[in-house]
């Protein structure tokens, strides 16, 4: 997880920031390998890769290099859906898709799936058994909050799971804590 409790105290979480660009690498599968957020106030989280990631280069596959999507950052993200794969019961990220206020696609992010408006056709047409199943997942980001970390699951060859921190920003506190959701 990114930034902890224990970063929040530091100065580059008084200033404004907000997602500007997103760093990412898919592998041979074209399934998510590694994820890094940059802000606008010079800011970034670590880069998260997958812990089999290199054991997959080894393996000689290509694993591809690390490419980056900017994002406006004078928009408001109201939404990222993330596109999972669920096959023999492991979880992969086949894509991301950013919303902006008015429900309009401003970014996605993949090397798999048409930049369709809805994926949950795709998703609902899928081949949906007890070994493999596709779904379309969505985490709304409420109306005056900013994405400003990431929690990622980095167990094995591809992110399988991961979410976004989101506060709402207020540069003039003293003290900063992450409280989970009541």
């Amino acid at each position: 997880m990114w930034p902890i409790n224990s970063k929040l105290s530091d100065p580059q979480f008084k200033q404004e920031m907000k997602l500007c660009t997103v760093r990412y690498r898919f592998n041979s599968d074209k399934k998510l390998c590694g994820l890094q957020l940059i802000f606008t106030n010079g800011t970034s989280s670590p880069e998260f890769e997958a812990e089999d990631a290199e054991e997959v280069k080894d393996k000689k596959q290509k694993t591809g290099q690390w490419e980056k999507s900017d994002l406006d950052p004078n928009m408001q993200i109201s939404s990222v859906e993330f596109f999972v794969c669920n096959e023999n019961r492991t979880f992969s990220i086949q894509a991301l898709r950013f919303r902006d206020s008015d429900g309009v696609v401003v970014q996605c992010i993949t090397k798999v799936w048409p930049l369709a408006e809805s994926w949950s056709s795709v998703a609902n047409n899928a081949v949906d058994d007890a070994l493999f199943a596709i779904t379309c997942v969505k985490a709304e980001i409420p109306l005056g909050q900013e994405i400003i970390g990431i929690q990622v699951n980095t167990r094995g060859e591809t992110l399988g799971k991961l979410g976004f921190i989101i506060w709402e920003p207020n540069v003039k506190a003293d003290k900063l804590t992450l409280k989970p959701p009541q």
